[in-house]
């Protein structure tokens, strides 16, 4: 039974924090002024009278509103809301009994009991503190009316007094019991506020979140894309560097060194290396590299069958081949001389695109160091470097056949102004004065045999004993010394640049005029000769009689080659045919 009682007076709240402050709050307050009512109620102080009634009863109050303090603290209310109320209403009902009555000034506490329950019980208030109360009054009523209550003012005591304190005490638990309600409805309001204001924080607090971690990505995406574009801009960087070496290097051997130095500075790799394939395309032979390893190979004249290893492969198939150093591909890194590989790509360099001239290997200490992008960067790569040295070959082809024909002009044009000399029975041609002669024969003059050996021009400074000054100079034909030009003063004099300017002018087209007059004249000649063989050989062909071809082959052989005796004479015997 009694459990069920204090099972009545249990509500949700009373595990709210604040509400068992409150509680606490009250009790405190409650034993404060119980235990001040026991001082003038004891007689303690001058001028009062003992309440041997109410003494008891406050005791008895005191002590329960410890327990129910101790309870509280513990937060257990039950006894608070249960027993304090009761035991309160009970002490003023004794206090007023034994004093004045309904008229006793004690009687003004039970407002402040009806305040203290409702707010222990709240809605329930109504239906215990009120009866509670209202009880009481009436107790003290009948007290006054029935003469318990020893008083002149009890005395004054009737039925009106009891409907008046009896109403009043209703309207004040019914204003309470309002103000209590609108209390616990703002309270109410307040704590749907606060929950709802705690939801709104803990969403704004998961969208915080939501959106740090948003930054966090986006960041996060943007210095990737800050990486990836600075990559990028190294990798073309690198192509362009590529491009400029490629235009001021023209030596095949010059040309691929320096392409593997700027490819492994740029990217970064550790090893690149250029196989060029040989004559019978069997082998890839390691013409250029960057790393010490590959200068350790290049010493060796390191090579690989095609079809062998990842290089190898590229070479057999003209296809791209990346290995790394993972699962069955990491056979490949058994290199001694580059022993930190952990991943290879094999590109291959193609001529117009189709005929494979070799392979752009690259080396990284990096696992997975090569990607799509890499590929196509690089594939570019390898082409400007295929297109590099096909026309590095291309120039060093050129420029040998070049070389070649400029020995074999300068070996012609010597041998035709020596036949050219000998057939105008001309070595030159000399000045004195206003006298001008050919020569027949060559004549010793200062220089001349040094000249014409060196090609550098020779000064005759003047002496005290021979005061003519000489100059000897080269006579050039595109480059090619064919004679040399002596002048010789008669006064001492210094040959100034202008002069010599002049002098080197009139050399050089004047053995241009002789040069296109040799030619002219090697050409009519040629035009004679064979128009000469041209009329000869119409004429023979012409004729289908034996002795008549045999007489105008003589004839036509006599009137070319006058004061000539000719005769055409057969074998009489043929050798035997086996």
């Amino acid at each position: 039974m009694l459990s069920k009682l204090f099972d009545y007076f249990i509500d949700p709240s009373d595990r709210d924090p604040a509400f068992i402050r409150i509680v606490r709050n009250i009790l405190i307050v409650a034993l404060v002024a119980t235990s001040a009512l026991l001082i003038p109620v004891s007689g303690l102080i001058p001028g009062t009278t003992t309440n041997s009634l109410a003494v008891p009863v406050l005791v008895a109050t005191v002590i329960l509103e410890i327990i129910a303090l101790i309870l509280a603290s513990q937060g257990k209310l039950g006894m608070a809301k249960f027993v304090v109320p009761p035991s309160l209403i009970i002490a003023i009902t004794m206090i007023a009994i034994n004093a004045n009555g309904i008229h006793d000034i004690s009687v003004l506490a039970y407002p402040t009991i009806l305040v203290v329950g409702t707010l222990l019980l709240g809605k329930k208030s109504a239906y215990t503190t009120s009866i509670f109360t209202l009880a009481g009054i009436v107790i003290v009523a009948i007290a006054d009316i029935t003469g318990v209550t020893q008083s002149e003012m009890a005395a004054k005591t009737d039925i009106g007094d009891v409907i008046i304190s009896g109403i009043l005490l209703i309207l004040t638990s019914q204003v309470l019991q309002l103000l209590i309600s609108r209390l616990n409805e703002s309270i109410s309001k307040a704590q749907e506020n606060e929950s709802s204001q705690r939801q709104a924080n803990q969403n704004l607090l998961v969208l915080q979140e939501a959106l740090e971690n948003r930054v966090a990505e986006r960041t996060s995406q943007l210095e990737q894309a800050n990486q990836y574009t600075e990559r990028r801009a190294k990798q073309f960087e690198a192509i362009s560097q590529v491009s400029r070496v490629i235009n001021r290097t023209q030596n095949i051997q010059d040309l691929m060194p320096e392409i593997t130095q700027v490819i492994s500075q740029y990217f970064g790799y550790y090893h690149t290396g250029i196989f060029l394939l040989d004559i019978n395309k069997e082998y890839a032979i390691l013409s250029a590299a960057n790393s010490d390893g590959g200068q350790k190979m290049l010493e060796r004249d390191h090579k690989l069958k095609i079809g062998q290893g990842i290089v190898g492969y590229t070479a057999g198939t003209a296809k791209p081949r990346i290995a790394l150093d993972t699962g069955h591909e990491s056979i490949y890194f058994n290199n001694p001389d580059l022993p930190e590989t952990r991943s290879e790509m094999a590109l291959p360099l193609l001529r117009a695109g189709t005929e494979l001239i070799g392979v752009l290997d690259i080396q990284s200490v990096e696992p997975n160091a090569f990607g799509h992008e890499d590929i196509e960067v690089l594939s570019t790569l390898a082409e400007q470097v295929s297109v590099a040295i096909t026309n590095a070959r291309l120039y060093e082809t050129t420029q040998k056949a070049i070389t070649e024909t400029e020995l074999l002009y300068r070996q012609d044009l010597q041998a035709g102004w020596s036949k050219f000399a000998r057939s105008q029975n001309i070595s030159g041609i000399r000045r004195n004065g206003l006298k001008a002669s050919l020569l027949s024969e060559p004549v010793n003059l200062s220089g001349i045999s040094e000249v014409i050996e060196t090609g550098s021009t020779y000064f005759k400074k003047a002496s005290a004993s021979d005061q003519t000054s000489e100059v000897t100079m080269p006579v050039k034909l595109r480059g090619e010394v064919v004679g040399a030009l002596n002048i010789k003063s008669l006064q001492k004099q210094e040959w100034s640049s202008d002069q010599l300017a002049v002098i080197t002018a009139i050399i050089e087209r004047t053995a241009l005029a002789i040069e296109n007059a040799r030619l002219l004249q090697d050409a009519q000649k040629r035009a004679l000769k064979e128009r000469t063989i041209g009329e000869i050989s119409s004429k023979i062909g012409s004729l289908v009689n034996l002795e008549n071809i045999l007489q105008t082959t003589i004839q036509e052989l006599g009137s070319t080659l006058p004061g000539t005796e000719i005769a055409i004479q057969f074998k009489s015997e043929m050798p035997d045919s086996k």
